[in-house]
C-alpha cells in the first residue's frame, strides 16, 4: 500500500501541442509541494508522499510514507488542484511568470484572454483527447450583484447564471429554465460543546433528541426552499459521500415524543436557547439563514424551547467556534451551511474531530479514534467502515440538528439546452458540456 502507479493515456495533448507524459506528472508534484507553492493541500501531499518518479514515458509512480487509499479523490478536480498536470517543457521554456500570464493545460478549453476582476475567456481546444466542445468560445464573467446577473440573463447577455433561491420564481416566471445541482449545500443547526456539562440542557441526550423530533423537515424544505430542498439526515456529509451509511434516514417528526423527552430530562416547560443566524457558511444568503432560524424557532416553541435569534455573521462566529473548548458558545446554537465533501471522513474531521485548534469546529469529543482510523485506513474498505461507524454514533447521539439538503439553482437562457454538470457538492458546479444552440 505504499505506492500508487498511474498508467497515462497516450496522445493527451497540452494546448501548445506537446504530449503529456510521466515527466509532467513528476514535475507537477514537485511544483505543488515546493517552497514556492501556496497550494491548500501542500502539507497533506508533502506529509503523505515521499516522492514521485518516472517509470517510463507513460507510467508515473507516487511513493508514499504511509498507505493513502483515498489519494485519487485528492487528485480529482473537486478534491484539490494538486491533480492538475503542469507542462514541464513549456514552463522550462517560458518561465513561471510567462506561464502565469499564458497558461496551458490539457482540458477541452484553452485560455484566449482575460481581464482581472472582470472575465476569463476560453476557446475550444480542437485537439482534445475526449471531446471537442460544441461552442467555439466560453466566457466566464465575474458579476457579484445578483440583480445584474438576472438582468443580463433576461437580456440575452449571458446564457447561464447562478441565482439565489429567492430569485427562482422571478427567473422561471420570465420563461427561463432552471437547472439545479443536487445536494449542493447542507443547511443545519449546529449545537456547540454538547459534550461539556456546562452546556446545560443540551448536555442531555434526551434534550438533543427532543429538539430534533420537534422539527418537520420536509415541511421546512417545502416552505423555505420549495422545489430546491429535501429533508436531511446528517451533515455535512450527504448520501452521495463515500462513507455515508445508506440506511440512516432523517429524524421523524414527533412533537408528543419530544415533549415527553423534555419532561423526562427535567425540562417540562422547556428552556431558553441562543440561536445565532445570518450568513454562516457558504451557498445560502443571510435571508435564508434567518428565515430558517425563524421556522425552527417556531417548531421549538411548540415544545417550550424559546429560541432567541441573534443576527450575526461568519467573521464573528468563526474565531469562537474554532476555540477548544468553545467557551463563548457552550450550550448555544447557530445556523450553518456548507458544501459536503466526496469523502465523508473529511467532513467528520472538520466538524467532529480535535485538530489541535487548526480550524476545526469540534462538535463532539468521542469519535476521534474512529475518524483517525478512517483517515489512516490502509484500504478503502477501512475508510468506509470507520466513517460509517462515526456517522452512526453521532446520528444516534443527536449531536446537532440537520435540516435540509439544498440544490442550488442556475438560470439558463433559451439558446442553451441539455446542460450537463458534474453531480456532487459544488458551490460552483463544473459544467461538462454546453449543448448546441437551438
Amino acid at each position: 500500500g505504499l505506492t500508487w502507479t498511474f498508467h497515462l493515456r497516450k496522445g493527451v495533448k497540452f494546448h501548445n501541442g506537446d504530449e503529456m507524459t510521466a515527466e509532467d506528472v513528476k514535475f507537477s508534484f514537485e511544483r505543488w509541494t515546493s517552497p514556492e507553492s501556496k497550494s491548500a493541500q501542500k502539507a497533506r501531499f508533502k506529509t503523505n508522499i515521499a516522492s514521485a518518479e518516472v517509470v517510463d514515458r507513460y507510467t508515473a509512480r507516487y511513493n508514499l510514507t504511509a498507505p493513502w487509499p483515498s489519494l485519487p479523490y485528492f487528485l480529482a478536480p473537486r478534491g484539490a488542484a494538486e491533480g492538475t498536470i503542469l507542462p514541464k517543457k513549456y514552463v522550462e521554456q517560458v518561465g513561471w511568470e510567462a506561464f502565469e500570464e499564458k497558461p496551458v493545460g490539457t482540458g477541452p478549453w484553452k485560455l484566449s484572454r482575460r481581464e482581472v476582476g472582470s472575465f476569463v475567456e476560453y476557446e475550444a481546444f480542437t485537439d482534445h483527447w475526449r471531446q471537442v466542445p460544441q461552442f467555439q468560445t466560453l466566457r466566464m464573467l465575474k458579476i457579484p450583484e445578483e440583480r445584474t446577473r438576472v438582468a443580463m440573463l433576461r437580456n440575452g447577455e449571458v446564457d447561464i447564471a447562478p441565482i439565489s433561491v429567492d430569485a427562482v420564481a422571478e427567473v422561471k416566471g420570465a420563461g427561463f429554465n432552471i437547472v439545479t445541482v443536487p445536494n449542493t449545500v447542507s443547511f443545519r443547526i449546529q449545537l456547540y460543546s454538547t459534550y461539556l456539562p456546562e452546556s446545560g440542557p443540551l448536555y442531555d441526550l434526551r434534550v438533543r433528541q427532543a429538539i430534533n423530533l420537534a422539527i418537520n423537515r420536509q415541511e421546512l424544505a417545502d416552505s423555505l426552499l420549495p422545489g430546491l430542498a429535501k429533508a436531511a439526515a446528517f451533515f455535512p456529509a450527504a448520501p452521495d459521500s463515500l462513507g455515508f451509511p445508506r440506511d440512516i434516514k432523517p429524524y421523524p417528526y414527533d412533537v408528543q415524543r419530544a415533549k415527553a423527552l423534555l419532561a423526562e430530562a427535567g425540562y417540562p416547560n422547556g428552556f431558553p436557547l441562543d440561536l445565532f443566524a445570518g450568513a454562516l457558511g457558504t451557498g445560502l444568503g443571510p435571508e435564508v439563514n434567518i428565515r430558517g432560524a425563524e421556522a425552527v424557532a417556531g417548531y421549538w416553541e411548540k415544545i417550550g424551547v424559546k429560541a432567541k435569534i441573534i443576527p450575526t455573521d461568519i467573521s464573528w462566529l468563526r474565531p469562537r467556534y474554532q476555540k477548544d473548548p468553545q467557551s463563548e458558545l457552550v450550550g448555544k446554537a447557530s445556523t450553518f451551511n456548507t458544501t459536503a465533501k466526496d469523502l465523508a471522513v473529511l467532513d467528520l474531521s472538520i466538524f467532529f474531530f480535535y485538530s489541535g485548534g487548526k480550524g476545526g469546529v469540534r462538535l463532539a469529543n468521542n469519535v476521534d479514534d474512529l475518524i483517525n482510523a478512517a483517515l489512516k485506513g490502509t484500504t478503502q474498505e477501512e475508510l468506509v467502515r470507520y466513517s460509517e461507524e462515526a456517522v452512526r454514533k453521532l446520528y444516534n447521539e443527536y449531536r446537532s440538528v440537520p435540516l435540509v439538503y439544498v440544490s442550488l439553482p442556475y438560470g439558463v437562457g433559451p439558446r442553451v439546452t441539455n446542460v450537463l454538470y458534474s453531480p456532487g457538492f459544488e458551490s460552483i458546479p463544473m459544467f461538462l458540456e454546453y449543448a448546441k444552440h437551438k
